[in-house]
């Protein structure tokens, strides 16, 4: 699962997704479209809001930091990566 998936299953537009997790729209775009990569500060963020969002659905914590991950980013040695597709 993706910022997406979360963000459809919480039933939310994009620009309240990028309201509730507090960043600005353009940001969250990127987060979401995987062209940028949220900081380690912004990731836990991320993982941390998601939860709170999707908690009334009980999810685990290790769930919620695969919703933070875009699709195909990976956290590799020197960070964040292109994964193939």
């Amino acid at each position: 699962m993706n910022l997406k998936t979360s963000r459809i299953r919480a039933g939310l537009t994009q620009r309240d997704m990028a309201k509730k997790l507090n960043l600005n729209y353009n940001t969250y775009i990127a987060y979401e479209y995987g062209h940028r990569k949220p900081s380690k500060f912004a990731k836990q963020h991320i993982e941390n809001a998601i939860a709170r969002i999707e908690d009334r659905k009980s999810i685990s914590p290790r769930v919620a930091r695969n919703l933070a991950n875009p699709k195909g980013v990976s956290e590799g040695k020197g960070g964040w990566s292109r994964g193939a597709s």
